[in-house]
């Protein structure tokens, strides 16, 4: 019973870090077919000059990309529209397999780690030399 309860809750946990995933800026190769299907929140582009804005509500018409540009503070500053081919480079907020791979492998290694203590711990409860010494030789009292 104990054994279909957690194999549950762990699939359970696995699956929920899966759905959410990690974000990221990516690179976008079709900006326009990106941000029209899509919609992401926030999108960066790069001028020519090196200069990097981010735009929220970026909408796509035609060959323009147009949206609210924001200032380093935050504050939403103005409406701006590029056309994309004078843009270097456009990235958009999405999701970014290998963060979203890394962090459910940490979160199983994590796990299995705190299963092994647990397991290692209910393999010498109730033994003198757990209660002698202790799991790391803390010297734990039986009482």
């Amino acid at each position: 019973m104990i054994r279909m309860y957690s194999t549950r809750w762990s699939a359970a946990c696995l699956l929920l870090l899966g759905s959410v995933g990690c974000t990221g800026m990516v690179r976008l190769k079709t900006p326009g077919t990106y941000i029209e299907t899509q919609q992401p929140r926030l999108v960066r582009v790069t001028r020519p000059d090196g200069t990097r804005l981010e735009m929220i509500g970026a909408r796509v018409w035609s060959d323009t990309l147009m949206g609210f540009v924001t200032h380093e503070s935050g504050a939403i500053a103005e409406f701006r529209e590029w056309p994309l081919a004078e843009l270097s480079k456009v990235e958009a907020e999405a999701r970014d397999p290998k963060r979203t791979a890394f962090m459910i492998a940490g979160a199983a290694a994590g796990f299995a780690t705190a299963w092994y203590l647990f397991y290692l711990a209910a393999q010498h409860e109730g033994t003198s030399q757990f209660c002698r010494d202790g799991l790391y030789g803390a010297g734990i009292p039986c009482d």
